[in-house]
């Protein structure tokens, strides 16, 4: 089994972004979705099958609801 890699890109724009790049043609594996873990995800692949997430996790990154003080 190959391991591949997985990139991560964070913008505070999500949703927009995800629609910019609609626009011109990028198809999406997973839509905009808040994931259990309080960050909003998108999914594609690029050209070479590499597993792409745009994600914004904001005040959630450092501060989620269930950090441990």
């Amino acid at each position: 089994m190959a391991i591949r890699p997985e990139i991560w890109f964070e913008s505070d724009r999500l949703d927009e972004l995800v629609l910019e790049l609609k626009e011109i043609g990028v198809v999406f594996e997973r839509e905009p979705e808040t994931m259990g873990y309080l960050w909003r995800v998108a999914q594609l692949r690029d050209p070479a099958g590499t597993r792409i997430a745009l994600y914004h996790a904001g005040e959630n990154r450092l501060n989620p609801p269930w950090r441990v003080k």
